[in-house]
């Protein structure tokens, strides 16, 4: 076991670890400096300390709740500065393969209770498919046709259910939505139903964001359980039983 002093050092090591990976993003990507960035940090380990100590909350819905702390501070007291043109906090914009692999890792912690293992497929998955949006993203060839938006929309909609056969059936670890997916399925929901329950989940969240609702999101909310129910029991390995049992 270690000693009081050496898991001080682990965790001021790595709240600086995040709070280095957090300056990343903004400085490095979005290229802003945000001027609120240490208040927002200070808010959230103060309440995830006194939650943590005092409380005697779990980690994990301590981290949540400091989170959301944030946010309400957020609400409270910056947004009303927005209108009068001030400059406590900046606004960041992060491309849009940058926030994938953001909300992959934060998915990832509900595998704790279903217990899923991460594996190779698992850490390329995080990494790979924001990484392929932020580069491609705005090369690929655009139109107002409606016909060939539709099928577009279609493609991209097959193409992401077989991959999703292939690289689950492949045995190497799934992703993070996959594996929420495959959690759920083998506690007795069907892998169709899992999915789409997780897709309106997402789907919550972005309205709660923001953002909006198209056919397009209307079309992968409920057409991608179904889809992925068909292909992943058809492209899995030989012998690989676990995705069998989970793919009904």
């Amino acid at each position: 076991m270690l000693g009081g002093y050496a898991v001080t050092v682990l965790i001021t090591i790595g709240i600086y670890v995040i709070l280095a990976l957090s300056l990343n993003m903004i400085t490095g990507y979005a290229g802003q400096i945000s001027l609120g960035h240490a208040a927002f940090m200070g808010i959230g380990a103060y309440t995830s300390a006194l939650l943590f100590t005092k409380t005697g909350l779990g980690f994990w819905p301590a981290f949540v709740a400091a989170g959301l702390v944030g946010i309400l501070t957020d609400e409270v007291a910056v947004k009303p500065l927005d209108g009068r043109g001030s400059l406590a906090i900046a606004i960041v914009t992060i491309a849009i393969g940058i926030i994938i692999e953001i909300t992959g890792v934060f998915i990832l912690l509900l595998w704790i209770p279903l217990r899923e293992r991460v594996g190779l497929g698992t850490l390329l998955n995080a990494i790979q498919i924001g990484l392929v949006v932020f580069l491609i993203g705005d090369h690929l060839p655009h139109t107002d046709l409606l016909a060939l938006r539709v099928l577009y929309m279609f493609g991209g909609l097959l193409s992401i259910a077989v991959g999703s056969g292939l690289y689950i059936g492949a045995g190497l670890g799934s992703g993070p939505r996959d594996g929420l997916m495959l959690g759920l399925s083998k506690r007795g929901i069907s892998v169709r139903v899992a999915r789409t329950a997780i897709e309106l989940g997402v789907l919550a969240a972005g309205l709660a964001l923001g953002g909006t609702v198209g056919i397009g999101t209307v079309a992968f909310t409920f057409g991608i359980g179904p889809l992925v129910q068909v292909f992943l029991p058809r492209m899995r390995l030989r012998g690989d039983s676990t995705v069998l049992a989970t793919a009904h």
